[in-house]
């Protein structure tokens, strides 16, 4: 039978490892000294936590002692807080979802603004399904597209003569106010 204390990549005994005792993590510490003093606050958890310290530790002098206790004392201010009331929580929580609805609401509002002044309507650099602009359609190519199209096109053929283009006779602002009223654009716009 082999030994248990045995190495088995060398074949040279060894002490049987020793069990050592827990050492506690520091939140393991937080918590024991929660559990020692259920009514303290926060600021009264800290004390005892830097006083836990400063009694168990060795300095080599008080500058030294100052800086570690300084070091110490941000790190419990982060770690250890006031727990609100179940009442200030819902409040805060509520606060935080009423102000994230306000910026999301805005950044809507800014991007709705921000895609409109983009994404402005040019009807006359609208690509027709044959692939002339119609600005640079004749009105005889517009007469030809209201039989497919529809009355916008139409209208256009009659505000302009068969041989002249839209882009010479009629503007931007024109052709919007006629997409207007046949409701290609706008609120009442058939999509």
């Amino acid at each position: 039978m082999s030994d248990p204390t045995a190495s088995v990549e060398t074949g040279v005994e060894t002490a049987a490892r020793r069990r050592r005792p827990h050492t506690p993590t520091p939140q393991e510490m937080l918590a024991s000294f929660r559990k020692q003093h259920p009514d303290a606050d926060a600021a009264e958890l800290r004390r005892i936590a830097q006083q836990h310290i400063a009694e168990r530790s060795e300095f080599e002098d008080l500058a030294t002692k100052n800086f570690n206790m300084w070091c110490v004392e941000g790190h419990l201010a982060r770690a250890i807080k006031d727990e609100p009331s179940p009442e200030e929580a819902a409040a805060k929580t509520a606060e935080r979802a009423a102000l994230k609805e306000q910026l999301l609401q805005a950044v809507e509002r800014a991007d709705a603004e921000r895609i409109e002044s983009i994404v402005t309507i040019r009807l006359l650099e609208y690509e027709t399904p044959y692939g002339k602009k119609l600005g640079d359609c004749t009105g005889a190519e517009c007469e030809r597209l209201s039989r497919r199209y529809g009355s916008f096109f139409a209208e256009l053929s009659k505000r302009i003569t068969r041989s002249e283009m839209v882009r010479a006779h009629l503007t931007e602002s024109e052709l919007q106010a006629i997409a207007l009223t046949h409701r290609l654009i706008g609120e009442k716009a058939a999509r």
